[in-house]
């Protein structure tokens, strides 16, 4: 039977089992396609919101915001997990606009008190900095912020949250200090932290801020 001659009962038949199929088999963008289709934006968000985790730790940036285009555009703006995966999935792409979102972020996650995402928040902000930094001052006083933080919450985070931040702290707080053997040494350490948790920003900024002491030898 033709798709165009199905009526929508025979539609949302097709739609819901191919979403339990989808969900089954670990395809998470088709079924939370399906899911959407159906009107189910709950169950979509939800299963988003687990999905979109696992891709921000394997930096697929790109299609965090493919997913996010599904969800009507009124959710987007109101949904402030929905607005934190994209702010951070669109962080290198349009960085000063992201930037500005981000105070508004950690505010509402410090009343929440998770502290996964505050702490996922700080190491992109960083990252941020280091791509696109207005002033010395900032980067530093960005990473003076972020080791408060960390010293506060340090056994509230997972582990992989803990270590890149970590690692990302040192080398913000030295974005001034005239080169010597410990600035390497924690340029190294954030570059083995990055690869250790396969993250693209933590390791682009290593290198970034290794190409820039290099340069003021």
């Amino acid at each position: 039977k033709n798709s165009d001659n199905l009526n929508p009962d025979e539609i949302s038949s097709i739609l819901r089992i191919g979403a339990e199929f989808y969900k089954e088999t670990k395809d998470y963008e088709k079924a939370i396609f399906n899911l959407i289709r159906l009107g189910n934006i709950k169950e979509a968000r939800d299963i988003f919101l687990v999905y979109a985790e696992k891709l921000l730790d394997q930096s697929k940036y790109r299609r965090i915001r493919r997913i996010l285009d599904l969800f009507p555009s009124e959710l987007l703006k109101e949904d402030i997990l929905l607005e934190y995966y994209r702010v951070i999935a669109e962080n290198l792409k349009n960085p000063l606009s992201t930037r500005k979102k981000f105070p508004e972020l950690l505010t509402y996650f410090r009343k929440v008190k998770d502290y996964n995402r505050q702490a996922r928040i700080y190491s992109v902000l960083l990252a941020n900095y280091f791509f696109y930094q207005d002033s010395n001052d900032l980067v530093i006083a960005t990473a003076k912020e972020a080791e408060a933080f960390l010293n506060r919450s340090r056994d509230m985070l997972s582990e992989n949250r803990k270590e890149i931040l970590q690692a990302l702290i040192p080398i913000g707080q030295d974005w001034k200090t005239p080169v010597n053997d410990m600035v390497f040494e924690n340029v190294m350490m954030a570059e083995e932290t990055s690869m250790k948790f396969n993250n693209h920003e933590a390791f682009l900024s290593s290198r970034l801020v290794l190409a820039r002491k290099y340069i003021q030898r």
